[in-house]
């Protein structure tokens, strides 16, 4: 099975257009793919259509998100098969308004505090999210930056002049949404929380009794073999779903668009039985 269920598009902070990745999955002979874009979803009518008219290929779209955590560092949560759509993009528009308003006053503390050049301009005129991420990309190629670590360090970060901190829901909050709206939530990545075998193990164990569905036990851009293993022993133990995919963002970044294997076809098997 050709697959991924962990893709990001030019609607967050992926490099592409949607378009032009099912281009490619459709080139790869991909049968199952998910575009997880940070905190945004939409209904995948319009890209259906478009898979119908490109070719008589057997590529089905599952709807996917993944959300930023508040309240632990570098965590993401899954969020997949999203019934009630338009709940969650409600949700995510408020907390949207407020973000972009955070970005327009780090963009002119920028300029204030630096005399960058950078514009709010720079993020509409290349159809980019407004977001702490893009202004990043921005300083990076305007040279200001060497790259997106230092950006963050110095001009986005919590250390940077007047620093406020983007808006996001908590584990618990993005948990109980994504039941509420009819999905299935999975634990991100579980490699990029640094935590002991021990602290994941009884980590995983809360987010199961909150909820929790399923864990990503490969990310072929964050997992190694040894994580990928101790992930399964997890996802058996506490009889959780298993995903895979790439983390896709980019041709630099990221080595290979897509997975090869059978791990996800219970849990694509369970979506398409819903």
């Amino acid at each position: 099975m050709i697959y991924d269920l962990h893709v990001h598009s030019n609607k967050s902070d992926g490099k592409y257009d949607r378009y032009d990745l099912i281009k490619k999955m459709i080139d790869s002979n991909f049968e199952y793919a998910s575009f997880t874009d940070h905190n945004y979803i939409s209904n995948l009518n319009i890209y259906n259509s478009f898979i119908e008219r490109q070719t008589k290929n057997k590529l089905k779209l599952i709807n996917g998100i993944e959300f930023d955590v508040s309240n632990f560092k570098d965590m993401h949560i899954l969020g997949y098969d999203i019934k009630n759509i338009d709940f969650i993009a409600s949700v995510l528009e408020n907390i949207d308004k407020e973000n972009i308003e955070i970005c327009k006053r780090l963009i002119i503390n920028l300029r204030e505090k630096y005399k960058f050049d950078i514009n709010l301009s720079d993020l509409l005129n290349e159809n980019r999210q407004i977001s702490k991420g893009s202004i990043r990309d921005i300083l990076v190629e305007k040279g200001y930056a060497e790259n997106h670590l230092i950006a963050g360090n110095l001009y986005t970060g919590k250390n940077s002049y007047k620093y406020e901190k983007t808006k996001s829901l908590s584990y618990e909050e993005i948990i109980n949404l994504i039941k509420e709206s009819g999905g299935l939530s999975f634990l991100a990545h579980p490699s990029t929380l640094n935590l002991s075998d021990e602290e994941l193990f009884k980590l995983v164990k809360n987010l199961k009794i909150i909820g929790l569905d399923g864990i990503e036990v490969l990310n072929t851009s964050k997992t190694t073999n040894k994580q990928f293993n101790f992930y399964r022993d997890i996802s058996s133990k506490f009889d959780l779903l298993e995903s895979c995919g790439s983390d896709f963002h980019n041709n630099i970044y990221t080595q290979k668009l897509g997975i090869e294997n059978e791990i996800s076809k219970k849990l694509i098997y369970k979506i398409e039985g819903r």
